[in-house]
């Protein structure tokens, strides 16, 4: 049963990887998921090769010391698949720490002269206070990881509506709750397990084979949620041009009339103190944020680029050449608006414009949306309805009712 383990948790890690690696345009999420996928072999090929060779091989550096590094890993992952501006650096090589730092000292001062079986753990013997240490860092680890991770996509999905004009499950990220939870879930079984056994001085239960079962699933769900995951985020070597395939009139052009009325009245309905203090300090001077406007929605006006149904922040940001952070500070604190309301209002409006031309009525009201930006039947019907108070249904029949009253 325990071999078998092993062989399906490293069969299943080695392919994964694999497969990982040979995808095209990898971030730095992906090398980061081939580490983690890797790291997790290990454990198991160690395993493997305890029962056949142990006297080569440490299992306690396998059980023990390795899945110290799942929770950064979890971690550094989640940060770099959430954030588009994050880079791999020294602050990201430091939570390798723990497991560094006790791995050395395991294999330089306790190898073959500590033990850590769960029955053995509180043998009052001079290497008790260095098993007790370590489990409190294990415990820590697991733990700290596992809730920064928690914390990094709450604050990831609170900013969705600042980062994409879509609804998707491919950016709700519930995947990795999952997996966070998961971790948590099977390393808490461990560690009770593991207790009852140091507790009763007699192994009641292989807690090794449990955590292992559950490393199993863990690597299974890892796999196939990292596989499935495609980038949040476009490549910015797609964008290097961008700015100059942008017309020159469009970005100079001055702002349309009835447009300015409606976004200055936004702006005055939706300012608060709160959002003038979180954008003090980003060095938009006012004239350039009326530029910046101006320059927006005359792009957004006439190159239509809310029909990319996928069209992002970042997107939008190298079209128009105005960096995301301050396109996001013109958009919720002169415009009143996140991005994702922005974007959709635009695709609603150009939704309600082919409603009213005859040129379009061979087409059904969700094949417009479609051709309007939107990705869905239920997110265009519930934006829609939010935005105009009526159903597409109910619009549509009043538009046909204006016709044969004209």
């Amino acid at each position: 049963m325990k071999e078998a383990v092993l062989y399906i948790g490293l069969s299943q890690g080695l392919f994964a990887a694999f497969v990982v690696f040979t995808k095209r345009h990898k971030q730095t999420a992906d090398r980061l998921l081939i580490a983690w996928l890797l790291i997790i072999c290990l454990k198991f090929l160690i395993l493997l090769l305890y029962v056949e060779y142990g006297e080569f091989f440490d299992a306690a550096f396998s059980q023990g010391f390795i899945p110290l590094s799942f929770g950064p890993f979890l971690y550094l992952y989640t940060k770099h698949i959430t954030d588009e501006d994050a880079r791999f650096g020294f602050r990201d090589i430091l939570h390798a720490a723990p497991f560094i730092i006790l791995t050395a000292f395991y294999f330089a001062f306790f190898q073959d002269r500590i033990d850590f079986s769960d029955h053995k753990y509180l043998a009052r013997d001079e290497y008790l206070g260095v098993r007790i240490l370590y489990a409190g860092v294990y415990f820590v680890s697991i733990f700290t990881y596992t809730a920064l991770t928690y914390r990094v996509l709450y604050l990831y999905r609170k900013s969705l509506v600042n980062k994409f004009s879509f609804e998707s499950g491919k950016n709700q990220l519930k995947w990795l709750y999952f997996t966070a939870g998961l971790i948590t879930a099977t390393f808490t079984f461990y560690f009770i397990v593991g207790l009852a056994n140091a507790v009763n001085g007699n192994p009641i239960i292989d807690s090794e084979l449990m955590a292992n079962i559950g490393l199993t699933v863990m690597t299974f769900s890892v796999s196939y949620f990292g596989i499935k995951q495609p980038a949040l985020f476009r490549s910015r070597n797609l964008y290097q041009n961008a700015p100059e395939e942008i017309p020159q009139p469009i970005l100079d052009e001055p702002l349309p009339a009835k447009i300015s009325d409606e976004t200055k009245n936004n702006a005055q309905d939706s300012e608060n103190e709160d959002e003038k203090e979180k954008y003090k300090r980003s060095g938009l001077k006012e004239e350039d944020a009326e530029r910046y406007i101006s320059r927006l929605l005359a792009y957004m006006e006439k190159e239509k680029p809310f029909i990319d149904a996928e069209m992002t922040i970042q997107d939008l940001s190298a079209r128009i050449n105005i960096s995301k952070h301050h396109l996001t500070q013109i958009l919720n604190n002169n415009l009143g608006k996140n991005f994702f309301t922005f974007v959709n209002e635009f695709r609603i409006e150009e939704v309600k414009r082919k409603l009213a031309d005859p040129a379009f009525d061979h087409l059904t009201i969700l094949g417009i949306a479609y051709d309007c930006g939107f990705n869905s039947k239920s997110s265009f019907n519930n934006i829609f309805k939010q935005y105009t108070g009526l159903t597409p249904s109910e619009y549509k029949k009043q538009v046909m009712k204006m016709r044969e009253v004209e």
